[in-house]
């Protein structure tokens, strides 16, 4: 990694309109439950979230670019810690679908999260807070 790479700021997701992840520090959170990830299952949740991907294409991007060689059983056993932290978190585990001979995607609903600088965070959390609830509101009323 350059040092580019850790200035990028990464925005929060709101995963299934109930838990936060945040790439950033690793965790998912729903209410006060905090859950920490390992840096694989945070690389691998990243991945999902942006395209289907094959096991070839995470095995490499995960360990292979960092020169790790690993067996399938590293990738089974990554997706499984993965959701197992789902679990941990209220959330469905089989939002993590896999696709027979194809590879593997997140199936829930996700938006990002806006990212707020420190000195607009004060005056922006009223105006995120209320754009998180208006979206939870607007879909239990349909």
């Amino acid at each position: 990694m350059n040092s580019t790479d850790y200035n990028e700021k990464e925005s929060m997701v709101l995963l299934s309109e109930h838990v936060v992840y945040d790439p950033l520090k690793r965790t998912l959170s729903r209410g006060k439950k905090i859950i920490n990830l390992s840096e694989n299952e945070s690389c691998l949740l990243k991945l999902v979230l942006i395209k289907t991907i094959s096991k070839r294409e995470i095995m490499h991007e995960i360990w292979e670019k960092r020169g790790t060689i690993v067996t399938e059983s590293s990738y089974y056993k990554l997706v499984r810690q993965l959701r197992q932290s789902f679990k941990k978190v209220e959330l469905d585990e089989n939002l993590i679908m896999t696709l027979p001979r194809i590879g593997i995607l997140y199936t829930g609903e996700k938006s990002e999260m806006p990212i707020l600088s420190k000195r607009d965070e004060k005056k922006n959390v009223y105006s995120y807070v209320r754009c998180f609830f208006q979206k939870v509101f607007s879909r239990s009323l349909v």
